[in-house]
């Protein structure tokens, strides 16, 4: 297996947006830029493969580097970036480990805000939502997780994450959860 290796600082842009989004996840920022918010909100809006780069550093924010996020966004049919982030979903899926809820709640406020500064672009609202749906999910907490699904899904019926979403919480598919 050949490993590609990617020279992020190439992309100020989102570096930038990289760096922003660790820091204000992990507590060390209390807000984001507009400029970094317009630039998530187009993002989520244009790129499945952003949203999920986004929801693996959120399950393992210890295992997914910065070079890992831009990756998984800038090539995201390429087996190393599948088997990368099948084999993070994976151990975050089976083994037990307690999400860092501040990260969730972080995460969720942020998904929230973006929603609102993605105006009339109804995909990205139904990812933000669908991203929140997912993270509820993820804890357990049905509750919640299906308002925002169908929220997702009211604006995008397409929308495949709040339908997985959906889908687990009917059929009682729940992550192995410590």
């Amino acid at each position: 297996m050949t490993t590609t290796t990617i020279n992020i600082t190439e992309n100020d842009e989102m570096l930038q947006l990289n760096d922003a989004l660790r820091s204000y996840l992990t507590g060390e920022l209390n807000a984001v830029t507009a400029e970094d918010l317009a630039l998530l909100a187009d993002l989520l809006g244009q790129s499945l493969s952003f949203r999920d780069a986004f929801i693996a550093y959120i399950l393992a924010p210890s295992e997914v580097s910065a070079e890992d996020m831009y990756l998984f966004e800038s090539a995201p049919q390429s087996p190393e970036t599948g088997n990368r982030m099948s084999a993070i979903l994976n151990t975050r899926f089976t083994d037990g480990s307690k999400p860092d809820t501040d990260m969730f709640d972080r995460a969720r406020d942020l998904m929230w805000i973006v929603a609102g500064v993605a105006g009339e672009n109804t995909r990205c609202a139904a990812q933000t939502r669908a991203v929140v749906a997912y993270l509820y999910w993820w804890e357990g907490n049905d509750e919640e997780a299906i308002p925002a699904a169908m929220e997702a899904l009211s604006l995008d019926e397409d929308c495949t994450l709040a339908s997985i979403v959906m889908t687990a919480v009917v059929r009682n598919v729940h992550r192995n959860a410590a």
